[in-house]
């Protein structure tokens, strides 16, 4: 059951971070953002997640931590 959350977590993730790539069209339409600055959100999009592991993962272990962000995170995208 937790190997079936975790991919579950682990597949709504990438499908976010792939529609954040397809994105940058309409991102740049309707926030009027300079081409040069649309990286700079993508990035920012997907790196966020991975930023805020590293310290969980290292206060409460690894393994835990992972999962747990994994959950919130694709409970967050439904």
């Amino acid at each position: 059951m937790c190997l079936l959350v975790s991919a579950t977590a682990q597949l709504v993730i990438v499908l976010d971070d792939s529609i954040v790539n397809i994105a940058p069209p309409s991102i740049q339409d309707e926030l009027r953002v300079d081409p040069l600055h649309l990286p700079w959100i993508v990035n920012g999009y997907i790196l966020a997640p991975g930023a805020l592991l590293l310290p969980g993962g290292r206060a409460d272990g690894w393994r835990h931590w992972r999962h747990d962000a994994r959950t919130v995170s694709a409970t967050a995208s439904m």
